[in-house]
């Protein structure tokens, strides 16, 4: 009887604490979290980029909250920087954009959110710098004969004049010593120059020059080498699965290059991007290159080959980089493992693509019942983990088939979803505890009995 009394006394103090603690629970009111708004910074480093700056004061009861920032070149944002999980109050965090428009007004604000909804900072604005030096780049030497060729280049960036004048510079070194006629360009893109009277057998160099009204600029120098004449030149191209699209734009070139007489003794591939180039050479001439483009533009690539008498040969193309417009967008859903014995931890990821749009706000369902367990505004996280730190696994509990369920939306209302299905198969104590005619009371009281038997010997 005395044991008896103990548990009876102890399953009451877990029940009264149990209540208390749903007390504190309702007390306590769970609301948005607070941020504020900072003015931009300098940019830590990149072309032409600033630091978006933002302070949360409170989470609002929770112990954590999720911040981001929106910007854009409207109050409407038409970006958001990627999302961040946060457990210190107080904290002023900051993100850095590369790759500004010049001359370009930006609006941005902070944003954070919690279980219970988002907040968003006040409204403010920076101005990119007015940039004023034209860019231009040489591209590949083409029509290479023992005695002439063309040089050819790409003016990417008039600096802020209405016109550029442009022109190549060449000769026997680095010091150059001639120069192609200059020609006046309103807008941007490829240039040429035939140059004449040149010495077979010979290496020069060259380099494109860009000059307007505030600034100038050139590009670094470039070689070729005109055959002899009893040498053919070699062949070779350059191509792209795709010339034009959207950014962040995926390109792939395919190079190619042969000699007729000889072999290859050395290549350089350029490929053009905004602020800069990327730059291989050797000995071996690659078969693929891949880039992707960050920023709207025309930029060039460019392939030059020599063969092993000195004779070069080269080949250019232009990719055209588009703004990104609200173009469709998808999303994926994947979860691991999708079957087991009860209760599996299935650990899902998420995926939100072609995210030139505008991500409104997120939820999953977990067991397709219409109730979204989890739920949040912009772009969902990962995985599961970033849901609930502390259960990284999604745990079901009973036999059956389940569907889960991701539901993407854009501010303009529109949906897109995918969903998994979940097989929960019955453990071996589920299959016996089902079997029929088993009487799990019966079980129990037979144990008893048993022990009971047992004592009294």
């Amino acid at each position: 009887m005395r044991r008896i009394s103990v548990l009876i006394v102890a399953l009451m103090f877990c029940a009264l604490t149990m209540a208390m603690l749903c007390v504190t629970d309702v007390a306590i009111a769970m609301i948005p979290p607070t941020v504020y708004t900072l003015d931009a910074s300098t940019s830590r480093g990149g072309t032409n980029g600033l630091c978006l700056v933002g302070n949360i004061t409170d989470f609002g009861g929770y112990i954590s909250c999720k911040y981001w920032f929106e910007y854009g070149i409207t109050e409407f944002y038409e970006y958001s920087t990627s999302h961040h999980t946060t457990i210190q109050t107080g904290e002023v965090y900051d993100r850095e954009l590369i790759s500004l428009k010049p001359n370009t007004t930006y609006h941005f604000r902070a944003c954070v959110s919690n279980g219970a909804g988002a907040s968003y900072g006040e409204d403010k604005s920076f101005t990119t710098e007015q940039q004023t030096s034209p860019i231009v780049n040489a591209l590949a030497t083409t029509n290479v004969q023992a005695t002439s060729a063309t040089l050819n280049g790409f003016l990417s960036r008039l600096g802020g004049a209405p016109s550029c004048d442009v022109l190549f510079e060449y000769g026997l070194n680095e010091n150059y010593g001639s120069q192609t006629a200059r020609q006046t360009k309103t807008t941007t893109g490829p240039f040429s120059a035939d140059i004449l009277d040149l010495t077979p057998g010979t290496t020069y160099y060259f380099r494109a020059y860009a000059s307007n009204s505030l600034s100038a600029n050139m590009e670094i120098g470039c070689t070729f080498t005109t055959p002899t004449q009893s040498n053919k030149p070699p062949i070779c191209t350059i191509t792209a699965n795709s010339f034009s699209g959207y950014a962040p734009f995926d390109v792939t070139f395919s190079v190619t290059a042969s000699d007729s007489d000889g072999s290859i003794a050395s290549y350089k591939l350029k490929i053009c991007d905004y602020g800069g180039s990327t730059e291989n050479s050797g000995e071996k001439v690659p078969s693929t290159q891949h880039t992707i483009y960050e920023t709207p533009g025309d930029y060039c690539a460019y392939i030059t080959v020599k063969d092993n008498k000195g004779a070069t040969s080269s080949d250019n193309i232009i990719i055209n980089v588009k703004q990104p417009t609200n173009q469709p967008f998808s999303c994926s859903l994947s979860a691991n493992p999708i079957s087991g014995s009860d209760p599996p931890l299935v650990k899902i990821t998420m995926r939100t693509l072609h995210t030139n749009v505008r991500v409104a706000s997120w939820s999953l369902d977990i067991d397709n019942d219409g109730n979204a367990e989890y739920s949040d505004y912009g772009i969902p996280p990962i995985d599961s983990q970033s849901l609930d730190d502390n259960h990284p696994e999604i745990m079901y509990e009973s036999p059956g088939t389940y569907t889960i369920k991701l539901t993407v939306t854009d501010e303009e209302g529109v949906s897109v979803f995918d969903t998994k299905t979940i097989t929960v198969n019955k453990s071996i104590i589920n299959t016996i505890t089902d079997m029929p005619d088993f009487d799990f009371i019966g079980l129990i009281g037979a144990i008893v009995l048993l022990f009971a038997a047992k004592r009294k010997r």
